[in-house]
């Protein structure tokens, strides 16, 4: 069987502008049991699921959060997709960038953790 080699953002992509970050996040598209969602079930899990976010990258001016702190963004936080170079769709985990003025603030990161695992896999059972 062949090794995969598994390649991180951090390694292929260098944030420009100064004062933006890189985060992501994990939208299931499949069950644990590997049933394909369909677009009402997903809208409905993204409805449910936690906002916090995790930060896998910060532009150079970003003094205050750093690489794996959670962020809650704003409700009109405007992302720029970075999914086209780096996504894990089979664990529905993407990445979006985003201004630093678009986080309201840290979350407590054991908090964010368990409220994004263990009400997304709650919602995906049931």
């Amino acid at each position: 069987m062949e090794k995969v080699n598994t390649i991180e953002l951090t390694d292929i992509y260098k944030i420009l502008h100064v004062e933006q970050l890189v985060v992501e996040f994990n939208i299931p598209s499949k069950t644990s049991g590997g049933i394909i969602l369909n677009d009402k079930a997903m809208q409905e899990l993204r409805k449910n699921m936690s906002p916090c976010m995790k930060v896998v990258m910060v532009g150079s001016k970003i003094t205050d959060i750093k690489p794996g702190d959670y962020i809650l963004p704003s409700n009109d936080a405007r992302f720029q997709q970075v999914a086209l170079l780096y996504r894990n769709s089979r664990e529905g985990l993407q990445q979006v960038q985003m201004h630093i003025s678009d986080v309201l603030g840290v979350v407590d990161a054991d908090f964010a953790r368990i409220k994004t695992v263990t009400e997304t896999k709650e919602q995906i059972i049931n």
